[in-house]
Parts: C-alpha cells; structure tokens; sequence
C-alpha cells in the first residue's frame, strides 16, 4: 500500500497484489466515505495489517481558499468508513502519516499531532 497524487493534484491509494497467475497487480483505490465531495479529499498516509485492514489518513478540503481538516478512513476489504477521531475539539489538523506497531494499535502523525488509536501508547 502506498499513497500518490497525480500532476492534476487527485490523491490515490496504491495497493500491490498478486493475481490467480501471480502477476504483480497494481490497482488504484480511492477511499470513499460518503456524503462529502469525495474530491475534496486527498491521501497522504497508508498503513495496513492486510488486504481487509487499511488505516488511510490525510485530509479534506471544502474549497482552495479553505484550510484543510483532517481525514482518517479505515478500509475492512469491502467499504471505507472515517475513523473519528477524540480529544482535538474543533481542531482539525493535517494528518501526514499512519504507523503501526501492531493490529489495534494506530499511530497517526500530523500538523503538530501525533496520536494513538487503540491501546496504550
């Protein structure tokens, strides 16, 4: 897994699998949550246990002029759902990177944060 954002600034997961024949596949994901305009978003962080558990983060932008918030997406191999996240109030920073030291332990990084999910830090 793996993150970019193409020369028209659209963000992508890339995710490397093998096929039934064993063929290297790359295939573009774009996290889907819903009811906001899903180009808003842009992915910075991956990390995963597997192919059905993948922590994305980044963030979301209303409109150019606007700051951006923080976004956070778990993937369970078949749906994304945003990772709400406690204790930063209205604040909403750029989340950068995603690290685990394990399944259920989260560790994500970000404009001036650095939080845990899960776990005891």
């Amino acid at each position: 897994w793996t993150t970019t954002i193409t020369s028209t600034g659209e963000s992508f997961v890339l995710r490397a699998r093998e096929d039934a024949s064993g063929k290297l596949v790359i295939d573009p994901f774009k996290p889907t949550l819903g009811a906001e305009d899903e180009s808003s978003y842009y992915w910075t962080g991956v990390w995963g246990f597997g192919p059905n558990d993948v922590y994305v983060g980044g963030g979301v932008r209303d409109d150019a002029a606007a700051p951006a918030r923080g976004a956070l997406a778990h993937y369970d191999g078949t749906s994304c759902s945003r990772v709400k996240i406690a204790g930063l109030g209205v604040r909403r920073p750029d989340l950068y990177t995603v690290w685990s030291s394990g399944p259920g332990h989260v560790w994500i990084g970000g404009q001036g944060v650095l939080l845990a999910l899960g776990g005891k830090p």
